[in-house]
Formats: C-alpha cells, structure tokens, sequence
C-alpha cells in the first residue's frame, strides 16, 4: 500500500473527538458551497485527485491556481454532503495538518486556519482523542517517508507559515 493509501486509511474513521465533532459547531468545516464564489477547500496530497474521477457526487475539484503562493494543488470543494468514507486527506488530518518537525522527519501540528472556523483548537491535542492524535502522528511520518508528500508538506508548511505571519499580525 502507497503512502497516501496508507495514510487516507488511518485517518479513515477516526475523528478529533470520540463522537462526531460536528455536533459541535453544526459543521462549520463542512458548510462550503461549490457555487459559491468565496469558498473554501481542501488541498489535495499528490496523486489524491485519483480518488475523485470526474462525476463524483457531492465535490467540485479545482485546479491547483494561485490561492497558494508557495506551490500549486488541487483544491477539493464539497457541498456538505459526501460520503465520509471518502473524505480528502486533509479533511481527515482537521484541525491538525502535517508539518516537518525541525529534525529531519514530519509531524502533526494544529492547523493555524482551524482557529477560524474549529472550535476544537482551542483546546489543543489534549483536548482531542488519543487515538485520533496518535493516527495522524503515524499518517504524516508515512507521508513523510515519500518524496512527492514530503515536497508537498514542505510547501503546505511554507503557506501555513505565511498565512501565521499575515493573521497573526491582525
């Protein structure tokens, strides 16, 4: 099984809390709208798009563009409504996304961009399920062990960096 496989398997069920954390906040993650010019999204990992063919009911995908300065990739749109066996990578790492970790691995860290929609941050990893926490540890270090991920979590680390820099200053 491919890094990518591997990783969309660990994170297949398992969810931030030990229920479904949307009961929380009514869904705010999800509430995108594909017809709406202002959405939001999920990046795609390389080689991900594959698990979309065209016609998949209930996502839009958009080509990788310039809502990203450090490198390009497909940004997966949905309307609310998909199947969660079928959720992106990204969306099953939220709130946490893979970053380096300063000595020549990956690890997890809270997403910066959660805070804005997620209450679940706030509470930082302890406030999230062991199991949870510790699934997304081992699915970032398999992607990690991969070139093509490992280049995509260095530029996604690079935007989120930069997305700190330019809110944190607000």
């Amino acid at each position: 099984m491919d890094a990518l496989s591997h990783a969309r398997q660990l994170l297949e069920v398992l969810t931030p809390l030990k229920h479904d954390c949307a009961r929380h906040c009514g869904g705010a993650c999800c509430k995108d709208n594909p017809h709406d010019s202002s959405r939001g999204g999920m990046l795609l990992f390389p080689g991900e798009e594959a698990f979309y063919p065209e016609g998949t009911p209930g996502v839009c995908i958009l080509p990788g563009g310039s809502l990203y300065p450090q490198g390009q990739a497909p940004l997966l749109v949905c309307d609310g409504t998909c199947n969660r066996a079928n959720r992106p990578l990204a969306c099953r790492f939220f709130p946490l996304i893979p970053r380096p970790d300063g000595r020549g691995g990956a690890d997890i860290r809270l997403d910066p961009r959660a805070f804005l929609c997620c209450p679940i941050p706030s509470s930082g990893l302890r406030g999230m399920d062991p199991a949870f926490v510790d699934a997304a540890r081992e699915a970032a270090r398999l992607l990690w062990a991969d070139q093509a991920q490992r280049a995509f979590i260095q530029r996604l680390d690079g935007h989120l960096r930069w997305f700190s820099a330019r809110f944190s200053s607000r």
